[in-house]
């Protein structure tokens, strides 16, 4: 593969890869009437498979498949290979020869087709083996939440009008994803540089006044890695990082590479811009038999929020969160039921320290990995579903969001991108709307006159022609208090 596949980026980012690979294939092989050649090329298929060269594993189970009668571990090797190489449609032709042709009667095959359908925007169908699963897996809350999901599906289309989101120019055939705000630049994962490898890299880019990204070129920190750089957060100004790469002390062949994991490191950043990167530690609770990625750091350097397939979690990869004390990072705690799932919850961003977002297959939505947000700061707070187009029945992931709460960037894999993973630019809509208040008797214009919230907050004043401009939000309602001596305050809609 000249790229790699979004999935595949997730396993070597999160490294549940042998979860995420063999969850849905489980079944002994039946493979007694294959010739011995023929029982060659499928110990090699399933080498390629396990190495996660589905590529390459795909080519040989197709070409064994039809003298291998329904064997439904090949069958469902070749479906979850067609899902990790992000082939939705091939995917859901090979679950239905699985689940509906074969009669495969194992309940999670029924979950990965459904979860295909969901994808591929057949939420009539996806909907009946959602339920068909849920029969035997009522403990799964994965399955009750598409469930609703699909059953509501006009809520999840509701914010449409509200959001602006388009691709950025600096995307291409290889994947691009996981943007971080650093200084006046964007920095993101990609693949571009490494085809040969399919490593990642850091790459910079400067935004427009519009936002949109400029041409990218590599970001050098001068840190060397073996392996895959991950996801990163800054802090301090800007003076601190934590970031996330592979790691390991120990010579590796090609066949160890995959059990390499992702573990957090902190950084400070030197002076001047050449990115130097000094101080460097494992952060204390890292353990390499697990895979730690994708931070995000709160405003005060406080909390760090992370992904992790620690043991004990409640699914694939959960979220948690260590906080900062005595100037140690101390061990991590789970962020609970309410947030985690038995499906994936990753890629979490703190937004001014109380509104988490993260990606999710785990609480419903359109299909694949759907951002949802949730305020920390409110005790029984619930998972919101930020609906389209920040989501859509693909994979949406790695969303970041400006300071001002109105814009900002996120990874998907959908159909109308460069191609793999690429970074869009969202914007929240908002309509100008101008303030002229004149005198009722003179029909003269009124300056200094003090616009307010009804809460009683200002929000300006008119200008020398009683004016005043604003933005507000689309299809929401408006109310403001004018307010003046010698005039009577009133309150408009």
């Amino acid at each position: 593969m000249n790229a790699l596949n979004h999935r595949r980026i997730y396993q070597l980012l999160i490294l549940f890869m042998t979860f995420l690979a063999f969850t849905f294939c489980v079944d002994a092989q039946t493979i007694y009437d294959l010739s011995n050649l023929n029982k060659e090329k499928l110990k090699k298929a399933d080498e390629y498979y396990n190495l996660l060269e589905f590529q390459h594993a795909l080519e040989i189970y197709l070409e064994v498949a039809h003298k291998a009668g329904n064997d439904t571990t090949i069958l469902c090797r070749i479906a979850n290979s067609y899902r990790m190489l992000n082939d939705h449609a091939k995917a859901e032709e090979w679950y239905r020869k699985v689940v509906v042709d074969n009669g495969s009667s194992i309940n999670h095959h029924k979950l990965s087709f459904a979860q295909e359908l969901a994808t591929n925007r057949k939420y009539d169908e996806a909907l009946y083996w959602f339920k068909e699963y849920y029969k035997s897996a009522s403990n799964d809350q994965r399955a009750l939440a598409s469930i609703k999901s699909i059953e509501n599906l006009s809520s999840l289309y509701s914010d449409t009008i509200f959001y602006g989101v388009s691709p950025v120019p600096i995307n291409t055939k290889y994947a691009e994803f996981s943007p971080t705000f650093y200084k006046d630049v964007i920095l993101f994962l990609t693949d571009r540089h490494n085809s040969k490898t399919n490593f990642l890299s850091w790459y910079v880019s400067k935004p427009n006044i519009d936002g949109t990204l400029t041409e990218a070129s590599k970001f050098d920190n001068h840190i060397k890695t073996s392996y895959n750089a991950g996801p990163l957060s800054f802090y301090d100004n800007y003076r601190k990082v934590i970031f996330s790469q592979n790691y390991t002390s120990e010579k590796l062949n090609k066949k160890q590479i995959n059990e390499v994991t992702l573990q957090l490191f902190s950084a400070d950043l030197g002076e001047g811009d050449n990115n130097q990167w000094t101080n460097i530690q494992l952060l204390p609770f890292c353990n390499n038999e697990y895979s730690y990625t994708q931070p995000s750091v709160s405003e005060d350097g406080n909390t760090l929020y992370f992904s992790s397939n620690a043991l004990g979690g409640y699914g694939g990869a959960d979220l948690y969160k260590s906080e900062m004390k005595d100037g140690q990072w101390r061990s991590p705690i789970n962020l609970g039921e309410t947030i985690n799932t038995k499906g994936d919850d990753m890629f979490p961003f703190i937004f001014q320290d109380t509104i988490l977002f993260f990606s999710s297959n785990g609480h419903g939505g359109l299909g694949g990995l759907d951002i949802v947000k949730i305020n920390l700061a409110k005790k029984d707070d619930r998972i919101q579903h930020i609906g389209t187009p920040i989501n859509s029945p693909d994979d949406d992931f790695g969303i970041i969001v400006n300071k001002d709460g109105l814009s900002g960037y996120l990874s998907s894999n959908r159909s109308n991108g460069a191609g793999s993973d690429d970074i869009y630019r969202f914007n929240f809509i908002r309509i100008p709307f101008t303030i002229r208040i004149i005198d009722e008797k003179s029909a003269l214009p009124i300056s200094n006159v003090g616009i307010y919230t009804t809460d009683e907050k200002q929000i300006g004043t008119t200008d020398k022609n009683g004016s005043y401009s604003m933005n507000t939000p689309v299809n929401q309602t408006f109310m403001f208090k004018i307010k003046k001596d010698n005039y009577e305050s009133k309150i408009y809609t």
